[in-house]
């Protein structure tokens, strides 16, 4: 590992902290719930819809960076590979917020019914 390695590793440490506090936080501990799974859901989307979105930036920078190792069509090709997958992500992200919202209800129901 060299040094600018391992000056990366540590500066990055604070934001790995935070990611852990963050996912256990949503996931509360037993009997307690921090947030809705409609909530949970949407910031699992964003979170990866970015991390998706850092890779995409970052293929098209070292198709830039280094044009004699790509293709002509490089910039095409992961434009359209990335797109369809966001793409069909977000969709099935949609499907899956109707299916938290619902599941949300049914336990909002049954706290009620107690």
């Amino acid at each position: 590992m060299s040094p600018r390695d391992a000056a990366n590793f540590i500066s990055n440490l604070p934001l790995v902290a935070a990611q852990s506090a963050m996912i256990t936080m949503l996931l509360g501990t037993k009997g307690e719930q921090w947030m809705s799974k409609k909530g949970r859901l949407a910031l699992a989307m964003v979170i990866v819809e970015a991390a998706l979105a850092g890779l995409w930036w970052n293929l098209i920078r070292y198709g830039m960076d280094n044009p004699d190792r790509v293709t002509a069509d490089f910039q095409q090709v992961i434009g359209q590979t990335m797109g369809t997958a966001m793409g069909a992500l977000l969709g099935l992200g949609v499907l899956l917020y109707f299916v938290a919202a619902r599941s949300d209800r049914k336990a909002i129901e049954g706290r009620s019914r107690r």
